[in-house]
């Protein structure tokens, strides 16, 4: 087996301090003539930890680059070991070199110790550890998963996206949904996506549903359609602009937020309710 460079995290989201992480990972493994390697996680640590803190997760896993992705079940005895256990773990089962610890990371139970710490613990199992350099984008914000999904939660896409350095997207599956879009002249697409996904919250964006090979113009409604009949539970619906997908139920289709539109708002009657929708496609229109 070759001997590797690896980071270890879970990676929720891949934003670009991530990314900024990664192409650490790759020029400290060009200069020292290792593999690169990525360890992450099949769930998040909470899932395991704290089920009742785990966030909803942002997705997205693409680690280009990478010569080699392990995913670890995320156990107790996992969490248990030492620092010292962990990094015997990496050496034996993975061949790994260099550790490249993210500048406010921790690892092993015992693991809120000094920089100076680790790199001796490493040194004395034979693994170099050595620590990124902050990452920080416009006005000195650094990404992370955790503000991201702050953002999301307050429909802030812009500087949910800006932290991503792409568009915030869900993936999911086309179901039949109650056909109230259609009635109105507005046919969509109802997707269910996994439930530990995150959200952006309830409001009207504009976007793109990504579909088979093609990427079409839409308008995006996550809520309960409170205009038709309150109490209704959350759905995401996406209505593409000047154009009919075809897809059926069952499809895996995927959907990018561009730009929030407006809060979702309960109208007076369906006719109110019909300018809303043909006015929020023609701002989506400029914006796309």
């Amino acid at each position: 087996m070759p001997e590797f460079a690896a980071t270890v995290g879970t990676f929720d989201g891949l934003h670009l301090g991530h990314q900024d992480l990664l192409r650490q990972l790759r020029d400290a493994a060009v200069k020292r003539g290792l593999k690169t390697c990525v360890i992450t996680f099949e769930k998040h640590p909470l899932a395991t930890l704290m089920p009742d803190r785990c966030p909803q997760l942002l997705g997205y896993a693409d680690f280009d680059g990478i010569d080699r992705i392990d995913r670890l079940q995320f156990t107790r005895d996992l969490a248990d070991l030492t620092v010292r256990q962990f990094i015997r773990l990496l050496r034996d089962h993975y061949n790994v070199r260099l550790l490249l610890m993210g500048y406010n990371n921790k690892i092993g139970s015992d693991g809120n110790i000094s920089h100076e710490q680790y790199i001796s613990i490493g040194a004395n199992e034979g693994v170099e550890i050595i620590f990124a350099k902050p990452y920080s984008i416009a006005d000195g914000i650094c990404p992370a998963s955790s503000s991201i999904r702050k953002a999301l939660d307050n429909g802030d896409i812009a500087t949910a996206n800006t932290m991503l350095g792409r568009r915030y997207s869900i993936d999911g599956t086309v179901v039949r949904g109650k056909q109230n879009g259609r009635k109105l002249g507005f046919p969509t697409l109802n997707l269910a996506i996994d439930r530990y996904r995150q959200l952006p919250s309830s409001g009207v964006y504009a976007g793109y549903i990504k579909a088979g090979s093609g990427t079409y113009n839409a308008v995006i409604n996550i809520g309960n359609n409170p205009t038709i009949a309150d109490g209704n539970p959350v759905t995401i619906e996406a209505h593409a602009i000047d154009c009919t997908i075809p897809e059926k139920y069952g499809d895996r289709i995927s959907l990018e937020f561009a730009e929030r539109l407006r809060d979702e708002r309960k109208y007076p009657d369906l006719h109110t309710l019909i300018a809303a929708i043909r006015a929020d496609i023609e701002k989506a229109r400029g914006i796309l």
